[in-house]
């Protein structure tokens, strides 16, 4: 008996490893996390899995869980703790820190600089399956997220109208069903348009697209969508990327097939220019054939991405696409320039998150607005014509690049009592 507490000290404190299993999803959940579970390692360490529901930026649900479990274990003398980050029940990242880093990161005895070099982050999540046996709580299966999202829209247009703009509100229903999978229709609901749009200004369904997201070994993901896509698109469209050097290099192919599909009040003319004496969809049959590749590369110092892109985009219009953006925290702004056949535009995007930061959930069917406002601008004429089939492989988890967790831990984990 003595050499077992020996072996296993925290055991004479009176510790309980299937107690704190119990603590931490309990913990978890009431904090609103969806598919939690938990189990203590064969080395002593302490795995857990979550989803973030609750908090509008990952990397801050992420701290928070660490705060939670360090809480709850850091007496009972565990070798580490181990995150699974997953996203549509998916393993995305795996968080490795040993507590007595933690403990050294706390109390002021290590420098953030240190701290990030003694924790791992990873896109290969090989402990999530020694968690495929395990009991989950709170699952996300059939979730439904009622999603409040504005949209801004300004260009400079012709003589007769040089300033053009508009905002309008985009309720969306995601639906969460199987592992990888959403359904998500989104509806437009003009506010105020002058002459931006004008022949298209009355509300309507903009999206109707199933999402499936697929994770293969390593840091490979695979995208497919299908259905009815802003721009007034349907169709399918495949996509595959690929993170290397631990998601400093994101390479990327997406292709596309296409045809218009357009709902016109009567009166109003479409593609064809014919003008309906009833409301209508006027359904063109899949024309369009588009590809675009990518390569992008982070440098983590600075949170700054730099993307080259080429591609195929709609009427045949060939692209050359080149973005540079930087992460704020939460905030990213960025510059870009398009050189195509028909001319070049410049210009920036902007994304600025929205309150609150932390959701009131934890039921089916919650009401949230859009985690952040993203606004994009071109000086000139929209030289090219696109579509978005719904959020691209990087966009799903832009949140989860391994940097640039490691670069917000280290300043926000414990930043309220720190010494």
């Amino acid at each position: 008996m003595f050499l077992f507490l020996i072996l296993h000290p925290g055991m004479a404190t009176g510790y309980s490893e299937e107690g704190d299993v119990l603590a931490i999803k309990r913990e978890l959940a009431n904090d609103g996390f969806l598919d939690v579970n938990c189990l203590i390692t064969e080395d002593y360490s302490v795995l857990v899995s979550f989803e973030n529901d609750p908090y509008r930026f990952e990397a801050t649900a992420i701290s928070r869980v660490l705060e939670i479990v360090y809480a709850l274990v850091s007496s009972n003398n565990y070798s580490r703790i181990i995150l699974i980050v997953n996203k549509l029940q998916i393993p995305i990242v795996q968080i490795e820190a040993p507590i007595k880093v933690i403990d050294q990161y706390k109390s002021g005895a290590i420098s953030a600089s240190e701290f990030k070099n003694q924790i791992v982050i990873s896109f290969r999540t090989k402990s999530a399956r020694l968690l495929s046996k395990g009991n989950k709580v709170n699952s996300s299966a059939g979730n439904v997220d009622l999603v409040l999202k504005p949209k801004l829209g300004l260009n400079l247009g012709a003589y007769d109208y040089p300033f053009r703009y508009l905002f309008n509100l985009n309720p969306l229903l995601k639906v969460k069903l199987w592992k990888g999978a959403y359904f998500a229709p989104e509806f437009n609901l003009p506010l105020f348009d002058f002459k931006l749009d004008l022949k298209y200004n009355y509300a309507r369904l903009e999206n109707l697209a199933l999402t499936q997201f697929l994770k293969l070994e390593g840091s490979t993901f695979l995208r497919l969508s299908a259905g009815l896509f802003n721009g007034r698109r349907y169709g399918g469209e495949f996509e595959i990327g690929k993170y290397f050097i631990n998601g400093k290099l994101f390479v990327r192919t997406k292709i596309a097939c296409t045809g218009s599909a357009i709902y016109l009040n009567k009166g109003v003319s479409g593609v064809n220019n014919t003008k309906y004496e009833k409301d209508v969809w006027e359904i063109a049959p899949i024309s369009y054939f588009n590809h675009y590749s990518s390569i992008e590369y982070r440098f983590p110092t600075y949170n700054l991405a730099v993307n080259l892109g080429y591609g195929k985009y709609l009427f045949e219009n060939n692209v050359w696409n080149v973005l540079v953006y930087r992460h704020f925290n939460e905030y990213l702004l960025g510059f870009n320039a398009f050189v195509s056949e028909t001319g070049r535009n410049y210009g920036f995007v902007v994304q600025i998150p929205l309150s609150p930061g932390k959701y009131i959930v934890n039921t089916k069917i919650n009401v949230k607005p859009s985690r952040f406002i993203k606004y994009s601008y071109l000086a000139t004429t929209d030289y090219v014509d696109s579509f978005e089939a719904g959020l691209s492989v990087n966009d799903l988890i832009l949140d989860l690049n391994p940097s640039l967790l490691k670069n917000y831990l280290a300043i926000e984990l414990f930043k309220g009592i720190r010494n």
